[in-house]
């Protein structure tokens, strides 16, 4: 065998060992590694489904169960990790049928630093170019933008390339487990169960209060926080962009709803200086003036919700917030029932 040809085998037995191993390592870890899972909220009843919008903060904040049973209604989502309107634009493409749309937005959702591990799965590349041509991106914006695409190809044959953050997370966790198991993963202790609505919550996780970590607990969750933003903080890039557009496809087809979600007080008081509420204020006033058939709901703006009481971690709903944050806007909804 010549020379070449062992290489080119070497590189192969190589690339298979390390893609393998790969995978391996994600399964065991249980990294997310699906682009998108399709949700469903209500039954069909003969009427068109509404659409949904919306990161994990729209449904640890909402039960959207009961918004669907409340106005006898069958509402279609999808669930994207990080999501944001620059990702979700797609997904509203597949419900035209739609006459009414609820967009679920916060601060950590429209911010430009914090940008969607999925986005090159989701988004044509040529709209990503167009979008950055659009805002007169720098380069450093645009390369990070586009250095997506390649790294989502070669994702295929290796799952945990770019993902070293969530990895070592995993394998913190994985340590600790093996170190002192949990009461969970024992399997000798039955998980607390609390009735919210019609549901049976099992889950201690969103059973936790914000409140209740200590001071170095906070300091920690905050660090990896800061470390998963790329670059400066905003609120007026291709995520707003894209929030103006499905303003505008929403309300050429119905009802369009904004429903803004507050974060935890600890969020708040780390990331959003008094400067960057003003930009984010900013964003939605641009918002409102682009699409003012639009409704908004500014359930961050309710009194005591943003509580770090109310919170499971930094930008999560535990089920008691998730509870307030619910029958409020289930008034809401009946305010404005007349509303066409």
């Amino acid at each position: 065998m010549s020379r070449n040809r062992q290489l080119a085998f070497i590189l192969i037995v190589a690339t298979a060992i390390a893609a393998t191993g790969s995978h391996l390592l994600a399964s065991w870890l249980k990294i997310h590694t699906n682009v998108s899972d399709p949700l469903i909220f209500g039954n069909p009843n003969g009427k068109a489904p509404a659409f949904r919008a919306g990161s994990s903060l729209a449904d640890y904040q909402i039960n959207w169960n009961e918004i669907a049973e409340d106005t006898h209604t069958e509402i279609k989502a999808w669930g994207v990790a990080g999501g944001s309107p620059a990702e979700f634009e797609e997904f509203q493409k597949k419900v035209p049928e739609a006459q009414t749309t609820y967009i679920v937005v916060s601060t950590y959702d429209l911010d430009e630093a914090d940008v969607c591990d999925f986005r090159a799965n989701i988004v044509p590349i040529s709209q990503a170019i167009q979008t950055l041509l659009a805002i007169h991106a720098d380069w450093q914006y645009s390369k990070r933008a586009l250095s997506q695409y390649p790294m989502t190809w070669l994702r295929t044959l290796f799952p945990t390339l770019g993902r070293s953050r969530g990895i070592m997370g995993r394998l913190h966790e994985k340590v600790a487990d093996l170190v002192k198991p949990s009461a969970d993963s024992s399997g000798t202790q039955a998980s607390p169960t609390l009735e919210v609505g019609k549901e049976e919550v099992v889950d201690n996780y969103r059973l936790q209060k914000v409140s209740d970590w200590s001071e170095s607990q906070i300091i920690g969750k905050l660090a990896a926080e800061s470390a998963a933003f790329q670059g400066s903080r905003a609120f007026n890039g291709p995520k707003h962009l894209a929030f103006l557009r499905m303003l505008q496809y929403g309300c050429q087809r119905g009802r369009t709803i904004v429903v803004v979600v507050p974060v935890s007080a600890s969020y708040s008081k780390k990331f959003m200086p008094a400067e960057l509420k003003l930009k984010f204020e900013a964003a939605l006033a641009d918002a409102q003036h682009q699409a003012p058939r639009a409704e908004w709901l500014r359930l961050d703006q309710l009194p005591g919700l943003a509580s770090d009481e109310n919170f499971c971690d930094l930008v999560h709903m535990n089920v008691f917030g998730q509870k307030i944050a619910t029958e409020a806007f289930l008034d809401w909804v009946k305010q404005h029932a007349h509303q066409p």
